[in-house]
């Protein structure tokens, strides 16, 4: 399975281990629900072109960490923040915004709904947190 920042974060915070998350640069998280909701949108009216999908919500990965321990009910203290060291040469922008007004009609869910589905997905089909992202 791929290491995603929702399974680091939900793995580490289920075995209560303290995480350590960049609080610098901002991220648009989004459901990918929304991106198949999106996709299916860009087919069915037959657009064209290179399409952004995020969320409205900017959010920091320890911004993002402090709302998974919210909606999954883990201990926030565990979830730590500092600016994070470029690990590559080139450094990345702080803040990057990609705006498509193209398909705004959509509403994607914020982060906080997000999770929340992706949450109630987990204990459905696999009854445990803990055990879905051991």
């Amino acid at each position: 399975d791929k290491v995603t920042l929702l399974r680091r974060v939900v793995k580490n915070l289920s075995n209560e281990r303290e995480i350590l998350l960049d609080n610098k640069r901002i991220k648009y998280p989004i459901l990918i629900d929304d991106v198949a909701k999106g996709l299916i949108e860009v087919i069915k009216e037959n657009l064209r072109g290179i399409f952004h999908f995020s969320s409205q919500d900017a959010l920091t990965k320890f911004e993002f960490g402090l709302e998974v321990a919210k909606v999954f009910g883990f201990n926030k203290s565990l979830v730590r923040g500092m600016p994070m060291e470029e690990s590559i040469s080139i450094p990345k922008p702080y803040k990057i915004e990609l705006v498509d007004t193209r398909l705004q009609k959509l509403n994607f869910l914020g982060v906080r709904k997000g999770l929340s589905i992706v949450k109630e997905q987990i204990l459905e089909h696999v009854g445990d947190i803990k055990r879905a992202y051991a």
